[in-house]
């Protein structure tokens, strides 16, 4: 789908669809097309046939709502679609991004091959133009996606171009388009890697997923084999992936921009490719979405794709433990004591905790090597789902700075973190065992996973996201699919990158 940015005049656009927008209003008598958006002329020009019609149908322009007119000839493009922007005083990134998604579908309904519509040159609700386009943008491509990758028939979308018109050109609409397509191409990579079924997104081939797209961005990626993790005393992550047949692998993925950075970020991905809970096996109903453990480890890959391309002024060091949680004779069980990275001992209370386990070999690793800022995330708990539902991830951390920096990236961006207590006194259900610490604790679960995480991190300045509520969607929605990988965080992570 190619976007370009155009000095057209929405009425001589030579497309199949022109798109306005109206926010809702109280009655349909009231709704008024906009003069910035070349509503006022197109009407005017099709003698005030779409004000009148919009008026007799009702439309309220409720968020999401549409009519499609015909034009009869009288501009070169045969239909407009008129599109509800909601209430104007809750106009939002994220509507924006609903918004651009709604386009796509709509579009695609009709078959049309092109889309025109006006960027306009005002700030609206305090967004400006470049912020705006960027996150329509970032709707439109994830409106755009379809996972059909195992489809023998594939649904072979009709929208081949979208003209975005504004009366001048400028450098700052052009970087907006560019982060629009990073952010959502981004996000469209980590969906593609945490829908991949567990028979095919095996620990090794999710390195060669990771090793073509460092490559093709020229970020550098080194590989721990088996041997390697031997080597390096990952006991934690060795004994995760010992009741599979395929072999763990660890990935240190090092992005560089081309100024000498001195700041340097650590990112830290669970990469659980599937997830069966192990000896502690999970119940059969709802096993399939494990292959969904992966979601850490993929959004990482999918920032690291979006702040290559917008070139972030930060060094990053991406670490990647990846394992399959499987029972077998020779896996491990609960009971077991195991040696970590860091020299502390774990006490296995259930083999179904195992990306904590992984994260706290992989956060030694990263540590050592001493980053200024440390953010480990990945599908942790059941507890981030009851408490925060489907929007919010959960934050925690050490840092003030840190978190306060998250937290605005995230509303930058459209999505949504929520700070979580970090409270030591829950500590004491995690160290009140045989060995160093147990793998889980009492409730609250959440925290207390985050609390076994903060015990590898040293002093560090570190953050953990459990994006457990947020990595998946279960309902259809403009902008995902049922049961599908929403892309989450990627947009986060990589505003934070970008805004040192």
């Amino acid at each position: 789908m190619k976007l370009q940015i155009s000095t057209t005049e929405l009425h001589k656009a030579d497309v199949d669809l022109l798109a306005l927008g109206c926010f809702e209003a109280s009655s349909s008598e009231s709704i008024t097309l906009q003069r910035h958006d070349g509503g006022v002329l197109l009407n005017r020009l099709l003698d005030q046939h779409l004000e009148t019609s919009l008026h007799a149908q009702g439309f309220l322009g409720k968020l999401g709502t549409t009519r499609l007119f015909p034009t009869l000839g009288k501009i070169k493009a045969p239909s407009i679609l008129v599109l509800g922007l909601g209430p104007k005083e809750k106009f939002s990134i994220r509507t924006l991004k609903q918004i651009g998604a709604k386009l796509v579908r709509e579009s695609e309904k009709i078959r049309a091959r092109s889309l025109a519509l006006v960027i306009q040159e005002q700030n609206i609700n305090g967004f400006h133009p470049g912020r705006r386009l960027s996150s329509l943008i970032e709707g439109m491509i994830l409106g755009h996606y379809r996972f059909e990758t195992y489809k023998t028939k594939k649904e072979i979308s009709s929208l081949k171009e979208i003209s975005f018109l504004t009366p001048h050109l400028s450098a700052s609409l052009q970087q907006a388009l560019l982060e629009g397509e990073a952010l959502g191409k981004g996000m469209c990579f980590a969906r593609d890697l945490i829908n991949a079924p567990a028979n095919i997104l095996t620990p090794e081939a999710f390195v060669t997923e990771a090793m073509n797209m460092a490559k093709a961005h020229g970020i550098a990626c080194t590989v721990l084999t088996e041997k390697e993790i031997k080597q390096e005393k990952m006991g934690a992550l060795l004994a995760v992936a010992r009741g599979s047949e395929h072999p763990p692998r660890f990935l240190h993925l090092r992005y560089r921009p081309k100024t000498k950075s001195r700041m340097s970020i650590a990112l830290v991905g669970k990469g659980i490719t599937f997830d069966t809970g192990g000896i502690s096996l999970k119940e059969v109903q709802g096993m399939e979405k494990m292959k969904y453990d992966v979601g850490g480890a993929a959004t990482i890959l999918g920032a690291l794709q979006a702040i290559s391309v917008l070139k972030a002024p930060v060094a990053v060091d991406a670490y990647i433990p990846l394992a399959e949680n499987m029972p077998d004779g020779k896996a491990f069980r609960p009971g077991d004591i195991l040696t970590t990275r860091s020299g502390k001992t774990v006490e296995i209370m259930t083999t179904d905790a195992e990306g904590r386990l992984i994260l706290a070999d992989a956060l030694s690793y990263a540590t050592d090597r001493k980053p200024d800022y440390m953010i480990d995330l990945g599908t942790l708990t059941g507890a981030a789902v009851q408490a925060l539902g489907s929007l919010y991830a959960g934050l925690f951390g050490n840092d003030e700075k840190l978190l306060k920096k998250l937290t605005q990236s995230a509303q930058a961006i459209g999505e949504y973190v929520h700070v979580m207590p970090l409270e030591e006194e829950y500590l004491k259900s995690l160290t009140s065992g045989p060995a160093d610490l147990r793998n889980k604790g009492s409730a609250p679960q959440m925290t207390t996973c985050a609390l076994f995480l903060q015990q590898f991190v040293g002093n560090t300045k570190w953050a953990h996201i459990d994006m457990a509520p947020c990595c998946v969607s279960d309902e259809e929605t403009s902008l995902v699919q049922k049961n599908m990988a929403t892309g989450a965080m990627v947009s986060t992570l990589t505003h934070f990158l970008c805004s040192f």
